[in-house]
Parts: C-alpha cells; sequence; structure tokens
C-alpha cells in the first residue's frame, strides 16, 4: 500500500477526476487501489464552486483539442508536469509520438503505476523546474530517446502557477532555444483573479495550497503572456478564457469565466 503522506495528494485528484467524468480507464486503473485519491479534489470543489473537478475537465478538452489540432507539425511530445496525464496512452493522435515527461515528483509517480500494474508510454524523468533547467535534463532527454532536432510540442498543464513568473519563462526560453519547440499549449491562473485574490473564494483556496505545502507562486495577465510568447519567438498566439472550456465540456460556467488563461503559441500557420 502507498501511504499517503508519501504522495503529492494534488496529482491523484486528476486521475480521479478523468476517471469519473471522462471515462478514462487508464485514470480509472491507476487509482482504483487508492482510496484516498479525491480527498484534495474534494476539498477544493468544496471551497470553490467545484473548482477542480471543473477546471481539469476544461483543461482536458482544452489541450486534447489543441494536440488533435496540431499533431500533423510535431514528432516528439514533452510534457512538463507530467503528473499522472494519460493523454499520450489515450489519444490516438499521440499513438506514434515519442512522449517525455518531467516531473518534481518523478518517484512518486513510477511508483503509482508500478503499484497500479499500469503502464504509460511517456518517458519520465525527475526535473525540478526552477533548479534542473539546465544541460544535464536536455542529456537525460536525449538518453531517454529524444532528438533535440526533431519538431516538438510542449504541454503543460496545471503547473505554471506552483512556480515563480521568472522560472516559468526561463524553463519555456531553456527549452525552446535547445529544442526545436514548434508549439506549446499552457495554461496560467490569471492574475486578476488571484492576486489580490477576486473574493473570498478564491482567497480560500490560496489558503488551501498554502496549507498543504503547495502555494501557488505565479500569475499572468493577457498581456505578459503575449509579451513572453513573442519573446520566446512564437508567431502564432492564442488566449483562451476557461470560461469558454468549461461550458463546452460542462454546459455552464460555475467558475469565474476568466480564472485561467488557456494557451497555444506555435512557429507555423495554424
Amino acid at each position: 500500500m502507498i501511504k499517503k503522506e508519501d504522495l503529492n495528494l494534488t496529482m491523484l485528484g486528476i486521475p480521479y477526476v478523468k476517471s469519473k467524468h471522462l471515462n478514462d480507464m487508464q485514470s480509472e486503473k491507476i487509482i482504483r487501489e487508492i482510496e484516498y485519491a479525491n480527498e484534495f479534489q474534494e476539498s477544493c470543489d468544496e471551497l470553490y464552486d467545484g473548482f477542480y473537478t471543473r477546471n481539469v475537465i476544461s483543461r482536458h478538452h482544452y489541450l486534447t483539442n489543441q494536440i488533435n489540432k496540431h499533431s500533423n507539425s510535431f514528432e516528439q511530445l514533452l510534457i512538463l508536469s507530467v503528473g499522472l496525464d494519460t493523454k499520450p496512452d489515450t489519444l490516438f493522435s499521440l499513438k506514434n509520438k515519442k512522449c517525455f515527461g518531467l516531473d518534481i515528483a518523478a518517484n512518486d509517480i513510477k511508483n503509482i503505476y508500478s503499484y497500479s500494474k499500469t503502464k504509460t508510454k511517456t518517458k519520465i524523468l525527475q526535473c525540478d523546474l526552477e533548479k534542473d533547467i539546465n544541460s544535464t535534463i536536455l542529456e537525460e532527454l536525449e538518453q531517454e530517446g529524444m532528438i533535440h532536432s526533431k519538431p516538438t510540442y510542449i504541454i503543460w498543464e496545471g503547473g505554471t502557477f506552483f512556480i515563480s513568473k521568472s522560472n516559468v519563462y526561463k524553463a519555456l526560453q531553456y527549452f525552446c532555444s535547445h529544442i526545436n519547440i514548434v508549439g506549446c499549449s499552457v495554461d496560467f491562473m490569471n492574475k486578476e483573479v488571484f492576486s489580490p485574490p477576486r473574493h473570498k473564494k478564491a482567497n480560500e483556496h490560496l489558503q488551501l495550497m498554502e496549507k498543504i505545502g503547495a502555494p501557488w507562486k505565479s500569475f499572468f495577465s493577457e498581456d505578459e503572456l503575449v509579451k513572453m510568447y513573442e519573446e520566446l519567438g512564437f508567431t502564432n498566439i492564442d488566449i483562451t478564457l476557461h470560461g469558454e472550456y468549461e461550458k463546452k465540456s460542462l454546459g455552464t460556467i460555475k467558475l469565474d469565466n476568466d480564472i485561467m488563461y488557456m494557451t497555444t503559441a506555435v512557429k507555423f500557420s495554424s
């Protein structure tokens, strides 16, 4: 049995939601024997209008759409803050793509896959995105089969807000400088909702994250995101409000329409 205190509960909530609401059998298998997988999800949902569940579902639909849309333009997928992401194992558009995942909790992730007797095609590497962005991680990716010159797409789901704003930029800048990154899809929390908190629910959510030892560190404005992508060399930038995909996937908008920016930037015509 994997002890609860040894794991990041924020990570387990994602396969729990996907198994219950998205018919994701891979996620179902991952959390089947972990009875506390939904604890963090329930805490967040109770505080803030079903925040965790609605956010995971909305993000999943957005990223699935972007991956499918751009799949003919890349050969490799690099997932930052990979967690227990099942998209490489469930999306047909990724069937023939090499997939690599970086995460500060790589050992936890591998232990969960082993415990649940679940396999993933993703090559998972240990990486603290605030400290380990250097030539060593490039070498480790290469050892796992990544070819830096091949067209590569980045997805970064539900992870930017756990690291500082400057380190978000540094991570993206480093990979764009050393790997042939042709596009990326990344989500960011909106500073107008959280910095300072727009309302009591937002403030209580920030307090919860602080309490469990996973404080949110960065929030962005739309102008900051456009500037960042332009500095990274992207010419085609799209920024979508969370509410658009919340409504598409769930029929209604219960969270702040602008709680999160869902962004895609590519270096080709989309």
